[in-house]
């Protein structure tokens, strides 16, 4: 199970790097990618050679040490973390409040407290939990793309570069 868990976070990491790589290059949203066991998908209007040069330069960037590019401030991880912050502050200082009007000030105080941190703690989040700049002797294997309307969705297969 950990070694599913670690796969994942790798292929996250992957991922987001690639997502930056494509940015940086000028490819717009909408842009989204999910990490899955052996790859990763991407939803973009990107070209299958576009994505396949952008994750090949993003496991050589990373290779190489450039660990932020697993990391990124459009992560789902972000969200995630600034509505449990909001809730959890909220709830603590909601449970310390006897009037309705103080319940509410302590809501908005606690997506306010959300809203400041979220990028900081989202990011702190992803470096320990949910990615990894891990792509050491990795390749891109395989990519597929399936059309849907002006989307595409690449799957960008990933493994053990050949020798």
């Amino acid at each position: 199970m950990l070694g599913l868990f670690r796969e994942i976070r790798s292929q996250h990491g992957r991922e987001h790097a690639t997502v930056a790589v494509l940015l940086k290059r000028g490819v717009r949203p909408p842009l989204a990618g999910n990490a899955t066991p052996g790859g990763f998908l991407l939803y973009s209007r990107a070209s299958t050679e576009e994505v396949r040069e952008a994750a090949e330069e993003a496991l050589r960037r990373l290779e190489s040490g450039e660990r932020d590019l697993a990391v990124s401030p459009y992560c789902g991880t972000n969200i995630l973390v600034a509505a449990l912050m909001a809730l959890g502050v909220s709830s603590v200082l909601r449970w310390r409040s006897k009037s309705a009007m103080k319940a509410m000030s302590s809501m908005m105080l606690g997506i306010m407290v959300a809203l400041i941190l979220r990028r900081r703690v989202g990011e702190l989040v992803q470096e320990h939990l949910t990615t990894l700049p891990d792509s050491d002797g990795v390749s891109v294997r395989q990519i597929k793309c399936l059309r849907l309307g002006g989307m595409t969705i690449h799957w960008v297969g990933t493994g053990p570069a050949s020798p």
